[in-house]
Protein backbone atom coordinates (compact mmCIF):
# COMPACT_ATOMS: atom_id res chain seq x y z
CA UNK A 1 0.00 0.00 0.00
CA UNK A 2 1.06 3.61 -0.67
CA UNK A 3 0.82 4.66 2.98
CA UNK A 4 3.07 1.80 4.07
CA UNK A 5 5.63 2.81 1.47
CA UNK A 6 5.58 6.45 2.54
CA UNK A 7 5.78 5.44 6.21
CA UNK A 8 8.97 3.51 5.52
CA UNK A 9 10.42 6.50 3.68
CA UNK A 10 9.46 8.74 6.61
CA UNK A 11 11.30 6.47 9.03
CA UNK A 12 14.41 6.68 6.86
CA UNK A 13 14.33 10.45 6.24
CA UNK A 14 12.50 11.55 9.43
CA UNK A 15 10.18 13.76 7.39
CA UNK A 16 7.15 14.97 9.41
CA UNK A 17 5.42 16.41 6.37
CA UNK A 18 5.51 13.11 4.54
CA UNK A 19 4.26 11.34 7.66
CA UNK A 20 1.24 13.67 7.88
CA UNK A 21 0.45 13.06 4.21
CA UNK A 22 0.59 9.30 4.74
CA UNK A 23 -1.73 9.50 7.77
CA UNK A 24 -4.17 11.74 5.90
CA UNK A 25 -4.22 9.39 2.93
CA UNK A 26 -4.80 6.38 5.21
CA UNK A 27 -7.81 8.08 6.87
CA UNK A 28 -9.23 9.11 3.50
CA UNK A 29 -8.69 5.65 2.02
CA UNK A 30 -10.27 3.87 5.01
CA UNK A 31 -13.30 6.16 5.05
CA UNK A 32 -14.09 6.05 1.34
CA UNK A 33 -13.34 2.36 0.69
CA UNK A 34 -16.72 1.01 1.80
CA UNK A 35 -18.75 3.74 0.08
CA UNK A 36 -17.01 4.06 -3.28
CA UNK A 37 -15.25 0.73 -3.88
CA UNK A 38 -16.59 -2.13 -1.79
CA UNK A 39 -20.28 -1.24 -2.14
CA UNK A 40 -19.96 -0.53 -5.86
CA UNK A 41 -18.13 -3.79 -6.49
CA UNK A 42 -20.78 -5.74 -4.58
CA UNK A 43 -23.59 -4.13 -6.57
CA UNK A 44 -21.81 -4.83 -9.86
CA UNK A 45 -21.34 -8.52 -9.01
CA UNK A 46 -24.98 -8.87 -7.91
CA UNK A 47 -26.20 -7.11 -11.06
CA UNK A 48 -24.07 -9.35 -13.28
CA UNK A 49 -25.59 -12.44 -11.69
CA UNK A 50 -29.12 -11.12 -12.18
CA UNK A 51 -28.89 -10.48 -15.90
CA UNK A 52 -26.93 -13.65 -16.66
CA UNK A 53 -29.09 -16.46 -18.09
CA UNK A 54 -29.07 -19.87 -16.44
CA UNK A 55 -28.54 -22.83 -18.72
CA UNK A 56 -31.04 -25.65 -18.17
CA UNK A 57 -30.14 -29.13 -19.48
CA UNK A 58 -32.41 -30.60 -22.12
CA UNK A 59 -34.85 -33.35 -21.17
CA UNK A 60 -33.25 -35.70 -23.71
CA UNK A 61 -29.85 -35.28 -22.06
CA UNK A 62 -31.30 -35.88 -18.60
CA UNK A 63 -33.02 -39.00 -19.89
CA UNK A 64 -29.72 -40.36 -21.24
CA UNK A 65 -28.02 -39.71 -17.91
CA UNK A 66 -30.88 -41.43 -16.09
CA UNK A 67 -30.66 -44.55 -18.27
CA UNK A 68 -26.87 -44.67 -17.87
CA UNK A 69 -27.14 -44.45 -14.09
CA UNK A 70 -29.77 -47.20 -14.03
CA UNK A 71 -27.33 -49.48 -15.83
CA UNK A 72 -24.49 -48.59 -13.47
CA UNK A 73 -26.62 -48.99 -10.34
CA UNK A 74 -27.39 -52.57 -11.33
CA UNK A 75 -23.68 -53.45 -11.42
CA UNK A 76 -22.28 -56.10 -9.07
CA UNK A 77 -18.90 -54.40 -8.75
CA UNK A 78 -18.52 -52.39 -5.53
CA UNK A 79 -16.62 -49.45 -7.06
CA UNK A 80 -19.06 -49.01 -9.96
CA UNK A 81 -22.09 -49.35 -7.69
CA UNK A 82 -20.74 -46.84 -5.16
CA UNK A 83 -19.88 -44.21 -7.79
CA UNK A 84 -23.23 -44.60 -9.59
CA UNK A 85 -25.20 -44.35 -6.33
CA UNK A 86 -23.19 -41.31 -5.26
CA UNK A 87 -23.89 -39.63 -8.58
CA UNK A 88 -27.61 -40.51 -8.39
CA UNK A 89 -27.98 -38.96 -4.94
CA UNK A 90 -26.14 -35.80 -5.97
CA UNK A 91 -28.22 -35.30 -9.11
CA UNK A 92 -31.55 -36.13 -7.49
CA UNK A 93 -31.00 -33.74 -4.55
CA UNK A 94 -28.92 -31.16 -6.46
CA UNK A 95 -26.29 -31.28 -3.72
CA UNK A 96 -22.57 -30.75 -3.84
CA UNK A 97 -20.59 -33.92 -4.28
CA UNK A 98 -18.39 -33.06 -1.31
CA UNK A 99 -21.35 -33.24 1.08
CA UNK A 100 -22.83 -36.50 -0.20
CA UNK A 101 -19.50 -38.32 -0.53
CA UNK A 102 -18.88 -37.85 3.22
CA UNK A 103 -22.11 -39.57 4.19
CA UNK A 104 -21.49 -42.10 6.94
CA UNK A 105 -22.99 -45.54 7.45
CA UNK A 106 -24.46 -44.53 10.79
CA UNK A 107 -26.21 -41.57 9.13
CA UNK A 108 -27.95 -43.94 6.73
CA UNK A 109 -29.08 -46.36 9.44
CA UNK A 110 -30.23 -43.53 11.70
CA UNK A 111 -32.22 -42.03 8.83
CA UNK A 112 -33.98 -45.32 8.15
CA UNK A 113 -35.00 -45.65 11.80
CA UNK A 114 -36.27 -42.08 11.98
CA UNK A 115 -38.27 -42.55 8.78
CA UNK A 116 -40.20 -45.46 10.27
CA UNK A 117 -41.25 -43.50 13.36
CA UNK A 118 -44.00 -41.30 11.93
CA UNK A 119 -46.47 -39.57 14.22
CA UNK A 120 -49.99 -40.82 13.34
CA UNK A 121 -51.50 -37.48 14.41
CA UNK A 122 -49.39 -35.67 11.81
CA UNK A 123 -50.47 -38.15 9.13
CA UNK A 124 -54.11 -37.27 9.70
CA UNK A 125 -53.48 -33.68 8.56
CA UNK A 126 -51.81 -34.71 5.29
CA UNK A 127 -53.40 -35.35 1.94
CA UNK A 128 -53.29 -38.70 0.20
CA UNK A 129 -50.59 -37.47 -2.15
CA UNK A 130 -48.41 -36.31 0.76
CA UNK A 131 -48.87 -39.65 2.50
CA UNK A 132 -47.71 -41.49 -0.62
CA UNK A 133 -44.68 -39.23 -0.88
CA UNK A 134 -43.72 -40.02 2.72
CA UNK A 135 -43.87 -43.74 1.97
CA UNK A 136 -41.99 -43.34 -1.32
CA UNK A 137 -39.02 -41.25 -0.16
CA UNK A 138 -36.54 -41.73 2.65
CA UNK A 139 -35.11 -38.61 4.30
CA UNK A 140 -31.80 -38.54 6.14
CA UNK A 141 -29.62 -35.72 7.41
CA UNK A 142 -25.88 -35.45 6.84
CA UNK A 143 -23.23 -33.03 7.98
CA UNK A 144 -22.65 -30.12 5.62
CA UNK A 145 -20.54 -26.98 5.61
CA UNK A 146 -20.16 -25.19 8.94
CA UNK A 147 -21.65 -28.27 10.71
CA UNK A 148 -25.08 -27.61 9.25
CA UNK A 149 -27.62 -30.40 8.85
CA UNK A 150 -28.22 -31.07 5.16
CA UNK A 151 -31.40 -33.07 4.30
CA UNK A 152 -31.08 -35.72 1.61
CA UNK A 153 -34.01 -37.48 -0.08
CA UNK A 154 -33.60 -40.99 -1.46
CA UNK A 155 -35.93 -43.04 -3.60
CA UNK A 156 -36.59 -46.73 -3.06
CA UNK A 157 -34.07 -47.60 -5.79
CA UNK A 158 -31.34 -45.50 -4.18
CA UNK A 159 -32.12 -46.97 -0.76
CA UNK A 160 -31.86 -50.49 -2.18
CA UNK A 161 -28.53 -49.62 -3.82
CA UNK A 162 -27.12 -48.31 -0.54
CA UNK A 163 -28.24 -51.47 1.25
CA UNK A 164 -26.35 -53.49 -1.38
CA UNK A 165 -23.29 -51.30 -0.81
CA UNK A 166 -23.44 -51.97 2.93
CA UNK A 167 -23.71 -55.72 2.26
CA UNK A 168 -20.80 -55.69 -0.19
CA UNK A 169 -18.64 -53.82 2.31
CA UNK A 170 -19.00 -56.79 4.65
CA UNK A 171 -18.51 -59.47 2.00
CA UNK A 172 -15.33 -57.99 0.53
CA UNK A 173 -11.99 -59.43 1.58
CA UNK A 174 -10.70 -57.60 3.49
CA UNK A 175 -13.95 -55.89 4.51
CA UNK A 176 -14.19 -52.11 4.37
CA UNK A 177 -14.13 -50.68 7.88
CA UNK A 178 -14.22 -46.99 7.01
CA UNK A 179 -17.09 -45.02 8.61
CA UNK A 180 -17.83 -43.36 5.26
CA UNK A 181 -20.55 -45.05 3.25
CA UNK A 182 -18.87 -44.49 -0.13
CA UNK A 183 -15.38 -45.40 1.08
CA UNK A 184 -12.67 -46.51 -1.30
CA UNK A 185 -11.24 -50.01 -1.06
CA UNK A 186 -7.67 -48.75 -1.17
CA UNK A 187 -8.02 -46.22 1.66
CA UNK A 188 -10.37 -45.13 4.41
CA UNK A 189 -11.12 -41.85 2.66
CA UNK A 190 -14.48 -41.40 0.88
CA UNK A 191 -14.76 -41.85 -2.86
CA UNK A 192 -14.39 -38.46 -4.53
CA UNK A 193 -17.35 -37.29 -6.56
CA UNK A 194 -16.04 -36.97 -10.13
CA UNK A 195 -16.51 -33.57 -11.78
CA UNK A 196 -15.33 -34.64 -15.26
CA UNK A 197 -16.02 -37.78 -17.29
CA UNK A 198 -13.39 -40.50 -17.42
CA UNK A 199 -12.13 -42.16 -20.58
CA UNK A 200 -14.92 -44.77 -20.71
CA UNK A 201 -17.66 -42.16 -20.23
CA UNK A 202 -16.11 -39.86 -22.85
CA UNK A 203 -15.86 -42.68 -25.41
CA UNK A 204 -19.48 -43.67 -24.78
CA UNK A 205 -20.58 -40.07 -25.27
CA UNK A 206 -18.71 -39.93 -28.57
CA UNK A 207 -20.48 -43.08 -29.77
CA UNK A 208 -23.92 -41.83 -28.75
CA UNK A 209 -23.64 -38.30 -30.14
CA UNK A 210 -23.18 -37.85 -33.91
CA UNK A 211 -21.72 -34.34 -33.45
CA UNK A 212 -18.79 -35.79 -31.45
CA UNK A 213 -17.76 -38.49 -33.92
CA UNK A 214 -14.60 -36.69 -35.03
CA UNK A 215 -13.53 -35.62 -31.53
CA UNK A 216 -10.92 -37.30 -29.35
CA UNK A 217 -11.99 -38.40 -25.88
CA UNK A 218 -9.41 -36.08 -24.27
CA UNK A 219 -10.95 -33.09 -26.04
CA UNK A 220 -14.38 -34.01 -24.68
CA UNK A 221 -12.96 -34.39 -21.19
CA UNK A 222 -11.15 -31.05 -21.36
CA UNK A 223 -14.27 -29.28 -22.64
CA UNK A 224 -16.41 -30.61 -19.77
CA UNK A 225 -13.70 -29.75 -17.23
CA UNK A 226 -13.45 -26.15 -18.44
CA UNK A 227 -17.24 -25.83 -18.48
CA UNK A 228 -17.50 -27.08 -14.89
CA UNK A 229 -14.76 -24.73 -13.71
CA UNK A 230 -16.47 -21.83 -15.46
CA UNK A 231 -19.83 -22.55 -13.81
CA UNK A 232 -18.18 -22.83 -10.40
CA UNK A 233 -16.77 -19.32 -10.66
CA UNK A 234 -20.12 -17.76 -11.51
Amino acid sequence: MWEDFTSRINLKKDDDGLRKQAEAFERLFSGDWCDYISATAGKSIHRARQIKPRLVPACADMEKVHHLLEEKVGAKDYATLAKATLCSISLFNRKRGGEVQRMKVEDFHRGLKCGVLTNPEMLQGLTETEKKLINHFCRIEIRGKFNRNVPVLMTAQITHSIQRIVQLRIELQPPIESPYLFASRSSKDPTEAPIVPRKDEALKAIQMEHALQNRAWKNVKDFVYKLVKKNRHK
